[in-house]
């Protein structure tokens, strides 16, 4: 059976960080500062810009979920209000907070004002359009383009650069103050480093034994989007980076011993994360997933630049002026965007297998999420087809824990785990 290695060092102060990031949430109001809900694409270099204290949307919806009880209440609110079930879980559960004035916090804190970017997913228009006719209060929705072939081209950025002036324009009239662009280019630059930081970090995660595990890295990538742009995710991420180092020199893995390396595939349920540790008895570990890699820029390497597929990682320059930190956050945030067809998802796995040196892949068919769910039955098919690998699809909901169909889940689980330690 295998063994917990000791906890990171690095632990307690990211737990400390996301605290901290929700005890601003409560104090927003008493400092006078302006309080926006809004969803997790927003471009948060903007957000600091303003001093604007932000809840997000969809790290709302997740962390509500660890609590099954309230996420219970919140989405029986949702329910009865006349919401479908088979919508986004992390809305239902936001929605429920709105209907309900219930939250994790304690009263759900009221918004000054709502800002959305439609960044692929169709249902933020209701989500966000429907909690501003809650609460009553003013609405800027902006969208990412669609690339369909992955492939950036500068009327792409030129669109979405226009719609970051409006948002702009928006935030200035409902803050009361101006840009600070010097804060705009100095939290351009944090992201960036940030990004490159949690790059690395996963980078370390392809040696054997692996320093971290899938379950320990949906903690730790916290940082990276509630934090984005702050200083404070910088240096948290250089003191991990250097902790997880030691760990690879020392070869000291998340668990010993490792036994099987896995790949996990879409939102976990937030609400069982066992299911983890009950596989990591065994020496099996989740050491990949596309969902932790979405908040880097490792997706780059992995094919979802369509042609450019494959190309070195461009070294950091990072923007000295406004014109070029607001190019820099456009470029990011268009090409974190574009559309992952079923060639570039077929990529992005492909060399994950191979570079991880994955044994074994389970994919979370999410019902909470169907933005990332769509074609995964085909994709998973070709994969084991490809790669001969022992594939498991379930389906399940990331935030809704009455979608936990525990019993058929352990028993395919089961079947999975024999196939898996009989090669």
């Amino acid at each position: 059976m295998a063994q917990n290695k000791l906890p990171l060092k690095s632990w307690n102060e990211c737990k400390a960080l996301t605290i901290n990031f929700y005890s601003n949430i409560l104090q927003a109001k008493k400092e006078g500062k302006k309080l926006g809900w809004m969803g997790a694409s927003m471009p948060p270099e903007l957000i600091r810009a303003f001093d604007i204290v932000a809840v997000y949307g969809e790290p709302y919806g997740a962390t509500v979920a660890f609590d099954a009880a309230l996420a219970r209440q919140l989405l029986k609110a949702t329910e009865q209000a006349g919401y479908a079930r088979d919508l986004c879980a992390y809305s239902r559960n936001f929605i429920g907070s709105v209907l309900t004035n219930k939250s994790h916090l304690g009263e759900f804190p009221r918004p000054d004002f709502i800002i959305e970017n439609r960044c692929g997913c169709s249902t933020h228009f209701k989500w966000w359009e429907n909690a501003a006719r809650l609460v009553g209060c003013p609405l800027f929705i902006m969208e990412t383009p669609l690339i369909p072939r992955g492939i950036v081209e500068d009327y792409h950025i030129e669109y979405y650069m226009a719609m970051v002036k409006r948002l702009i324009a928006f935030l200035e009239e409902n803050t009361g103050r101006k840009l600070d662009e010097e804060r705009f280019i100095e939290s351009v630059i944090n992201t960036q480093r940030a990004l490159a930081l949690w790059d690395d970090i996963l980078e370390y995660c392809k040696t054997v034994p692996s320093p971290l595990d899938f379950k320990s890295l949906l903690t730790l990538m916290t940082p990276s989007f509630l934090l984005r742009g702050a200083p404070e995710a910088v240096t948290f991420y250089e003191k991990l980076r250097d902790e997880v180092r030691e760990r690879v020199e020392e070869g000291i893995g998340a668990i010993i011993p490792e036994k099987k390396r896995l790949l996990w595939d879409n939102i976990p349920m937030w609400y069982n994360l066992s299911m983890f540790n009950q596989l990591e008895k065994l020496g099996a570990i989740f050491v990949a997933s596309p969902y932790t890699s979405m908040w880097g820029t490792a997706y780059k390497t992995m094919g979802i630049d369509g042609e450019k597929a494959g190309a070195e990682k461009k070294p950091l320059v990072e923007p000295s002026t406004y014109p070029q930190a607001l190019r820099t956050m456009t470029e990011y945030m268009v090409d974190r965007a574009s559309a992952l067809t079923y060639q570039v998802h077929q990529r992005i796995f492909k060399t994950m297998i191979k570079e991880y040196k994955i044994d074994g892949v389970i994919c979370h068919s999410n019902r909470g999420c169907k933005g990332l769910s769509n074609g995964r039955l085909d994709i998973m098919q070709w994969l084991q087809e490809e790669c001969q690998l022992p594939v498991l699809i379930f389906e399940s909901n990331s935030a809704d824990p009455d979608d936990f169909a525990e019993g058929q889940i352990k028993t395919r689980l089961e079947a999975f785990l024999e196939i898996l330690f009989r090669e």
